[in-house]
């Protein structure tokens, strides 16, 4: 079957609200867009995301839009930005066999008033959740 490499950006329990989590577990649109807008397109490992300029990033979650990937040199961190905050990348380079898998230390939280965006394709293996 054919297989389109993603890279999913998971946020660590820690950065999670649990009274939001609960939010999403009994909205499944809202569940699924917080899931797509942490899954990028093609697969990055950390190595390829270090690099001097910004790179941005398109989500699953089209409707809201490109995440931007930077490298702070002052932590030695990589960090990711969405519409409404950053978070940083605290475990990396997790491979799958359709693509790569980080941890941040926070979720990144869906732009307001939000739509359920469309994706192009399917996803497998990494994120076969988002497809139900």
């Amino acid at each position: 079957r054919h297989r389109e490499w993603k890279t999913v950006l998971a946020p660590h329990n820690d950065g999670l609200d649990i009274s939001e989590v609960n939010k999403m577990l009994v909205n499944p649109l809202k569940l699924r867009r917080f899931i797509r807008y942490h899954i990028v397109m093609g697969a990055f490992d950390s190595h390829m995301l270090q690099t001097n300029a910004p790179i941005k990033l398109p989500t699953h979650y089209q409707e809201a839009g490109e995440l931007t990937v930077s490298y702070d040199v002052k932590t030695d961190k990589l960090k990711v930005t969405g519409v409404s905050n950053t978070a940083t990348l605290i475990a990396t380079d997790f491979a799958a066999d359709n693509g790569m898998l980080h941890i941040l230390d926070d979720n990144l939280e869906l732009p307001p008033g939000s739509k359920l965006g469309v994706s192009v394709g399917s996803t497998h293996d990494l994120v076969d959740v988002i497809n139900t």
